[in-house]
């Protein structure tokens, strides 16, 4: 008996994109922020890569910042242009049908999204006639608050038009794609490390070591730092796709907790340092404790001090053990899929 083989029809189109685009992106106070990396007056022209990646802007001359360290709300400016017009015009012929033509056919459509909450913050589509004639795309006062991450601009050339007719390796269906252009990302926040942006764990060399801490110990004014063998960073930076690094951080983050807190009690944390405070927080809401509680108990008494850690290291090695996971549903889930 005979076997039918199946192949999947595929229509004529750019494989590279036709489109790229000069930017500007505006801060709350319609102010223009320098694109790094970059060096170009306010347009910076994008170039012919499968992403251009925008990771931080420049706030003054010594450092980078993300966008929501500046701003509440951005908006965007693109201002279209042909990466070869001629090119263009040569090839589109091969891809539609004799008696249309590009303009009446094909619109550009340009959207800016979320990809972490799958949220389509807004979509542009203009005429053909709009490229290359210096008129920006502008999206207006997007609100950083509503998007987590990164923003992504992607834009396409699209058939706007069906046709009736039918020809091998054409497409005649609206909304066709004839081309796609390269992506624009724009990071909001810092790229996602373990720890967040206030608890100090760090990748260094420690040798045969996978743990090791800093700051520990005579206690200072410096959080401790939580160490870690920096071979595993790639994998402890997306610790939530891995059940291995989740409980690796069940077994040190309860030794963690404590030297934060005898840090908070025993040595000098500034309640008034944004960062200090973060961790003050974290570890308030592990042992159910008011950051006012803190400062009285570290103005007490040694003995007082010792008798009060006690007491909260015990609420702590409690409570982390429920704090956004339940980890003994989470382990036995892995144990019974892992029992042969």
């Amino acid at each position: 008996m005979g076997t039918k083989k199946f192949s999947v029809q595929t229509y004529r189109r750019f494989n590279y994109p036709v489109i790229e685009f000069k930017k500007r992106i505006l801060d709350d106070k319609n102010n223009s922020l320098k694109i790094n990396p970059g060096g170009q007056d306010e347009y910076e022209k994008g170039v012919n890569s499968t992403s251009i990646d925008i990771h931080k802007i420049e706030c003054d001359s010594n450092r980078f910042c993300y966008l929501r360290e500046l701003t509440s709300t951005i908006s965007v400016e693109l201002i279209p242009e042909w990466v070869n017009k001629d090119d263009f015009g040569k090839k589109i012929s091969n891809i539609l049908f004799d008696e249309e033509s590009p303009e009446d056919t094909l619109r550009l459509n340009v959207r800016i999204w979320c990809p972490e909450i799958n949220y389509v913050i807004d979509t542009i589509s203009i005429d053909l006639e709009y490229i290359n004639q210096g008129k920006p795309i502008v999206f207006k006062q997007i609100d950083l608050a509503d998007s987590i991450g990164k923003l992504e601009i992607n834009s396409s050339l699209v058939r706007i038009k069906g046709s009736s007719k039918h020809e091998f390796n054409r497409t005649s269906s609206k909304l066709s794609v004839i081309a796609d252009n390269s992506d624009i990302v724009f990071y909001i926040d810092a790229i996602e490390r373990i720890g967040g942006n206030f608890l100090n764990i760090v990748p260094t060399d420690l040798k045969k070591h996978l743990w090791g801490f800093n700051n520990d110990f005579p206690f200072g004014i410096q959080i401790p730092e939580l160490l870690y063998h920096k071979d595993l960073e790639e994998y402890f930076n997306n610790g939530d796709d891995y059940n291995s690094v989740k409980i690796l951080m069940l077994m040190i983050g309860p030794i963690y907790c404590d030297k934060i807190l005898r840090w908070i009690l025993f040595g000098n944390p500034d309640f008034e340092n944004p960062q200090h405070k973060a961790v003050i927080g974290f570890i308030g809401d592990l042992s159910d404790t008011k950051e006012s509680a803190f400062i009285a108990i570290a103005d007490d008494s040694d003995e007082n001090k010792a008798r009060k850690y006690l007491e909260l290291s015990d609420i702590i090695f409690k409570n982390i053990q429920v704090y956004n996971v339940n980890w003994k549903d989470f382990l036995t889930k892995i144990i019974k899929s892992e029992k042969k």
